[in-house]
């Protein structure tokens, strides 16, 4: 997974990188795991659209896992960010191929690309809770139909 600012910084799927501005990560699957044990707490709550995500373990089952073995190549862009006090709101798109079969059905090799926001409260410099807003659901049925356009099923465009 890559994660790009509007100032060209970039977080991968793997090593990663720390200091000021979002955390850099590049390469394998542990890494990123690691990154997810620094930023998360086992009371963390992750609100997502099939439901909410405790912790982070479950997380990582639930979210990490199964969308990386899905899209083993997805790549993250962050468009913006709004911080007010101790919340973070985080506009991002995502460009992938569906090459594997985490989200329950065999890989279709279709391009993807979708978009979303995340509103994410931090306490004690940790992701104590999250919102995702993206349409997961259009997601899945456009891989689901035949020959079906994602960027047209769920509403994508370039901006």
């Amino acid at each position: 997974m890559t994660i790009q600012s509007p100032r060209s910084r970039e977080v991968r799927h793997g090593d990663r990188e720390r200091g000021p501005g979002p955390t850099v990560v590049r390469g394998g699957l542990e890494p990123a795991t690691d990154t997810i044990d620094v930023l998360l707490t086992d009371e963390s709550v992750s609100h997502t659209e099939s439901g909410p995500l405790r912790g982070k373990r479950e997380f990582k089952e639930r979210a990490h896992a199964v969308f990386l073995s899905a899209f083993p190549d997805l790549r993250m862009s962050v468009a913006g960010t709004v911080a007010q006090g101790d919340e973070v709101v985080v506009r991002w798109s995502v460009t992938a191929t569906h090459g594997g079969d985490g989200l329950g059905f065999p890989a279709t090799g279709r391009r993807v690309s979708f978009r979303g926001m995340t509103w994410i409260r931090y306490s004690g410099g940790k992701m104590v809770e999250g919102w995702d807003c993206w349409n997961q659901a259009g997601l899945i049925q456009s891989l689901r139909e035949p020959e079906a356009s994602v960027e047209k099923s769920v509403g994508y465009q370039d901006a």
